[in-house]
């Protein structure tokens, strides 16, 4: 099976389908290979990923995924960049 053109995607799609990859994953690797596979994106992607350990920590990742902001399968909570048509998506 092809993957599909990530070409066809706006910016703001394809940042909606990497954190829908990232919150349905559950290492980085799953995410990198997904997003080859599902989106057919070739480029680096860069992320951090921190897996909170402390309550202080556990308590920050609450209030991200509040905000909207990408929590990875595991609990991880993840920050990437990657490069899209006009601009570098930060995610």
């Amino acid at each position: 099976m092809t993957p599909p053109n990530w070409n066809v995607l706006s910016d703001a799609e394809l940042k909606s389908a990497v954190k829908s990859i990232i919150a349905s994953s559950n290492n980085e690797t799953q995410v990198r290979r997904r997003i080859l596979a599902e989106l057919g994106y070739p480029q680096e992607i860069n992320m951090i990923i921190y897996i909170p350990t402390t309550e202080f920590g556990r308590t920050a990742r609450e209030l991200i995924r509040e905000l909207g902001g990408s929590i990875m399968g595991n609990g991880a909570i993840v920050t990437a960049t990657m490069p899209g048509h006009k601009y570098v998506i930060s995610i």
